[in-house]
């Protein structure tokens, strides 16, 4: 679909970054093994993250934000957004990514 496609190069370059890193609430979390005597735990399965936003907007100007886990959200957990924002999403086009 023309919409996913946009949407992940959207997630590509997303907008308002955050500091760390929100997982998929869906899916495993991430697992952590002692490292030996390393104070630093050693990571065994990671899980999706996502740390911003995409913005779009419609042709009446309405402002969509998500938050850059969407296409994640729509490609693993089957998550359908609304018409609109499918809409915006193809009015936007990754070129015309709005910051506001």
């Amino acid at each position: 679909m023309e919409s996913e496609r946009l949407m992940e190069d959207m997630v590509l370059s997303p907008v308002y970054l955050m500091r760390g890193a929100h997982y998929c609430e869906f899916c495993p979390p991430p697992l952590y093994r002692k490292n030996g005597d390393s104070f630093v735990p050693k990571m065994v399965r990671d899980g999706p993250k996502g740390n911003g936003e995409i913005h779009v907007v419609d042709k009446s100007g309405v402002f969509y934000i998500a938050p850059t886990l969407i296409a994640h959200y729509i490609n693993t957990h089957h998550y359908m957004p609304p018409t609109e924002f499918i809409d915006a999403v193809k009015n936007t086009g990754l070129k015309d990514v709005v910051d506001v």
